[in-house]
C-alpha cells in the first residue's frame, strides 16, 4: 500500500542511517564520549520523545526518508533484487490511490510530451494535476507497478487495485492546502483500519460502505489468498499475467471493476524508455536526481 522497495525512497545504505540516527541523538541533547553505547542514551528517553513525524526537514527531505532498511549482510543476507528471485511462490495484494542516464535531456523531452499531451499549461488546476502524477509516479507509482510486474513474472499470483474513492471532508485542515480534491496516497488507510492518518476519522453512511468493502477484500486476502474469497465466490478480482501487468481492480463506492492501462500506461512507458537509455534503467534516474537537478 505504500510502495515497495523498488521506490526510491525504500533503501538508504548503513553509514546514512547511522549518521542520521546520531545527528537525531545529538538534537534530543546526546554527547557522545568515546567507547560510549549509542544506544544507553536512548534507552532513557521515552517513546514519545523518539517519534518521527512524516514531515519535517531533517527526516524526510526531497521526497525521500532518512530512517530506513539497509542492506546489511545479515538480516538480508543477499542485495533484495538476488532474494526476490529466490523467495518461494507467494500471492501478492498490491495497490496505490487514483492521484545515471545517459541521455538525459531526451529522456526529460518525451517524458515532458507524456505529461503535457492535451494539457492547457495556463490552467493553474491542469497544470497542478500533472506536477501530481509526476511526483506520484516518480516516488510511489512506478515503485509499486515495477514490484507488481517484477513478481509477476516471477511467477508470483498478484492482485493490482487502484483505490478511488474520496471523502473531501476526510482529510480535515490538510484539504484546505490542497490544489485539488482526490483519493491522496494514504486515503484507503481509513477504510481498511477505521483510523485516519491525518485527521480523525469520523464516518458517514457511504464511508462506512467502503470500510465493508475494503475490510472484505483485505479479509478474504488473508483467509483465502484470494481478495474475491473462496474458490466458488464470484471471481471478478482477476490476477495479473505476465503478458499484461497494466490489468487493476479499480475500488470506489458505486462500483468495483477491472481496468487496464494501469496510470494510463506511464510507469511502462518511464520502464521502457529509461532501461532503453540507461543499464540500471529507473532507479538510476531517480537516485541520481538530485546531481543531475532533473
Amino acid at each position: 500500500m505504500g510502495g515497495s522497495t523498488l521506490c526510491s525512497f525504500s533503501l538508504n545504505d548503513k553509514k546514512h542511517v547511522s549518521t542520521v540516527c546520531l545527528e537525531f541523538a545529538k538534537s534530543l541533547g546526546y554527547k557522545p564520549t568515546q567507547g560510549q553505547n549509542h544506544f544507553d542514551f536512548l534507552r532513557t528517553l521515552p517513546a514519545s520523545a523518539l517519534a518521527v513525524g512524516i514531515i519535517g526537514e531533517k527526516v524526510n527531505r526531497n521526497g525521500k526518508i532518512d530512517l530506513t532498511p539497509v542492506y546489511d549482510g545479515d538480516f538480508f543476507p543477499r542485495p533484495l533484487e538476488e532474494l526476490r528471485k529466490e523467495t518461494p511462490s507467494k500471492v501478492i495484494l498490491s495497490g496505490i490511490t487514483e492521484h545515471e542516464v545517459r541521455n538525459i535531456d531526451e529522456v526529460k523531452k518525451k517524458l515532458l510530451n507524456m505529461y503535457w499531451k492535451g494539457i492547457n499549461k495556463s490552467d493553474k488546476k491542469d497544470v497542478a494535476k500533472v506536477c501530481v502524477k509526476i511526483v506520484s509516479d516518480v516516488y510511489l507509482n512506478n515503485g509499486a507497478w515495477l514490484h507488481t510486474d517484477k513478481m509477476t513474472k516471477l511467477g508470483h499470483t498478484v492482485y493490482q487495485y487502484v483505490f478511488e474513492y474520496f471523502n473531501p471532508n476526510g482529510l480535515g485542515l490538510v484539504g484546505t492546502m490542497l490544489p485539488f480534491k482526490g483519493a491522496l496516497h494514504g486515503s484507503d488507510i481509513p477504510y481498511i483500519f477505521k483510523k485516519g492518518m491525518v485527521s480523525n476519522f469520523h464516518p458517514n453512511d457511504e464511508d462506512l460502505k467502503m470500510v465493508e468493502t475494503m475490510t472484505r477484500y483485505f479479509t478474504n486476502f488473508s483467509k483465502f489468498g484470494n481478495p474475491n474469497g473462496a474458490p466458488w465466490d464470484h471471481q471478478i478480482w482477476k490476477p495479473l499475467a505476465a503478458e499484461n501487468t497494466l490489468k487493476y481492480m479499480a475500488i470506489n463506492l458505486d462500483k468495483c471493476r477491472m481496468c487496464d492501462n494501469l496510470n494510463d500506461g506511464r510507469s511502462e512507458y518511464w520502464k521502457q524508455l529509461l532501461e532503453a537509455d540507461s543499464e540500471t534503467g529507473i532507479l538510476s534516474l531517480i537516485r541520481a536526481s538530485d546531481n543531475n537537478n532533473i
